[in-house]
C-alpha cells in the first residue's frame, strides 16, 4: 500500500483515450465506473499499460518529462499505474468474483447510487436487500486480498464502513 499522496483521476468511461489522456498528464491511476465483466476489466488494464502488457502508447508528454525519460517511466508506471475499477450494478456485483481475479488490480469502489439504482431502488442505499449486498461485494473483494473504498454519509456512517471492512472512504 501506498503512502504517498497519489493523483487519481474518475474518467467518465470505459474509453481507451480517456485513460490514457488522464496517464499521460499525470495522473498516477484511472477509477473506471460501472465496470461489470472480468473482461471490461482486463481491457482497462491493458489502457493503462504500456505494450508488451498493454495498449498506452508512448508519447512525450508530462508523464514522461516530455519525452526525456521514456525508458524509465515505461518500467516504473507500468509497475506502478493504479487501475481502480467501480462497481455500480447488481450485474457487477453478480461477476465480483470473477472481476477481483483480474490482474494487475488491488482496489476497487463501491457505488451505492448507482448499484441501487440498478437494483430497482434509487438513491436507497440501505433499502431493500441493498446494504446486504453491497457488504456481500465488499466481502468478496477482501476475501481476494484486494483493498475495497466506498462513501459514508456522516461521521457515524464513516466509522461503520470502517467497521464493516472499507478500507478507502
Amino acid at each position: 500500500v501506498r503512502s504517498e499522496t497519489v493523483a487519481l483521476v474518475r474518467v467518465a468511461e470505459r474509453n481507451i483515450g480517456l485513460v490514457k489522456r488522464a496517464l499521460d498528464i499525470g495522473a498516477d491511476g484511472v477509477a473506471i465506473p460501472w465496470i461489470e465483466t472480468a473482461e471490461q476489466l482486463r481491457e482497462v488494464v491493458a489502457f493503462a499499460h504500456y505494450p508488451p502488457q498493454g495498449m498506452r502508447g508512448i508519447g512525450a508528454e508530462r508523464a514522461t518529462a516530455w519525452g526525456q525519460c521514456i525508458a524509465e517511466h515505461v518500467r516504473e508506471a507500468n509497475a506502478n499505474v493504479l487501475v481502480v475499477p467501480m462497481i455500480e450494478s447488481v450485474r457487477g456485483g453478480e461477476n465480483i468474483r470473477e472481476i477481483v481475479s483480474v490482474e494487475g488490480v488491488e482496489l476497487f469502489l463501491i457505488g451505492p447510487a448507482d448499484y441501487s439504482s440498478s437494483a430497482g431502488f434509487a438513491g436507497q442505499w440501505e433499502g431493500p436487500g441493498i446494504a446486504d449486498q453491497l457488504r456481500k461485494v465488499k466481502d468478496a473483494i477482501v476475501a481476494a486480498g484486494k483493498y475495497c473504498g466506498g462513501i459514508a454519509t456522516s461521521d457515524a456512517n464513516l466509522a461503520e464502513r470502517q467497521a464493516q471492512g472499507f478500507r478507502v472512504l
